[in-house]
């Protein structure tokens, strides 16, 4: 297999990851918005529901928050492997040609929380 045909697998993976990304950001904006929603509700409402009412409103927003993270180590992986992409395509092709993953890495809050 030619360095070549190695890249175009790599390249391949890469957009694959980079459109997970786009996906899973954007489910994880909504968890927020739906635990935002689901906590304001419950903190303004607890005055008019039973307790079990309460409990369980704040037992959603607390899920949702939970999958909120998880969505978010699951972005933090797929942005560790695009990095290592880069690395191996910028090898393979003898040159600095993808590095915007690698320098994030680095330097990102997102990757220093989600460790």
């Amino acid at each position: 297999m030619t360095d070549q045909e190695k890249i175009d697998i790599l390249l391949k993976e890469y957009e694959t990851l980079r459109e997970e990304i786009i996906h899973r950001t954007n489910n994880r904006l909504s968890f927020l918005t739906y635990a935002g929603a689901v906590g304001t509700y419950g903190f303004f409402s607890v005055q008019t529901k039973s307790l079990l009412q309460t409990v369980v409103l704040f037992t959603a927003t607390a899920f949702l928050l939970v999958l909120w993270y998880r969505i978010g180590l699951l972005v933090a992986r797929c942005s560790h492997r695009i990095a290592e992409i880069e690395t191996e395509v910028n090898r393979l092709a003898n040159a600095e040609l993808l590095q915007w993953e690698t320098r994030q890495h680095k330097q990102g809050i997102f990757h220093r929380f989600h460790k």
